[in-house]
């Protein structure tokens, strides 16, 4: 009984590190495509700056409004980028520890456990955000992150770590 429990958590969690995996590399291409339209604003921004037949109030809206506006899009579109890179690398983690529990594995069981102890501070972290920000979907969210942390820790820090090698 305790080995289908295992067994059953580690499917779920193998089928949510595939997704995340997918997830994250689309969000790192996504930032990483979008990166280069404000860095071409930016180089072309700066073209017209040095050109000496560009107007003079072309280039007071290029200091004051152009760069900077490519400059935040390149630091939008990096952030993006890294967010995408963390959760495709948490997700690879996951992966293996999900396919180190369905072995079961001991090590697998402690980075499951850890995991779920993170899900437990973002499913209440996203509560907080999302009761001050009335967002139901994000509440929603919590919730279900919430529940799957508890169950997570709960199940697998019971009699069921006898069982693991």
């Amino acid at each position: 009984m305790a080995r289908f429990g295992v067994v059953f958590i580690g499917i779920i969690a193998l089928l949510t590190s595939i997704g995340g995996i997918i997830l994250g590399a689309g969000i790192t291409f996504f930032g990483w495509s979008i990166y280069g339209n404000p860095q071409e604003r930016l180089i072309h921004s700066l073209y017209l700056l040095v050109n000496p037949s560009t107007p003079q109030w072309m280039k007071f809206y290029l200091m004051i409004i152009s760069i900077p506006d490519a400059i935040g899009g390149m630091r939008l579109a990096t952030l993006i980028a890294y967010f995408g890179a963390a959760m495709l690398i948490v997700s690879i983690v996951y992966l293996v520890a999900s396919i180190g529990l369905l072995a079961m594995k001991n090590w697998a069981r402690i980075i499951i456990v850890i995991i779920g102890f993170l899900y437990i501070l973002g499913g209440i972290g996203m509560l907080v955000y999302g009761g001050i920000s009335i967002s139901i979907l994000v509440i929603i969210w919590g919730v279900v992150n919430l529940i799957w942390g508890i169950i997570l820790v709960a199940y697998l820090m019971s009699d069921v770590k006898d069982e693991f090698e």
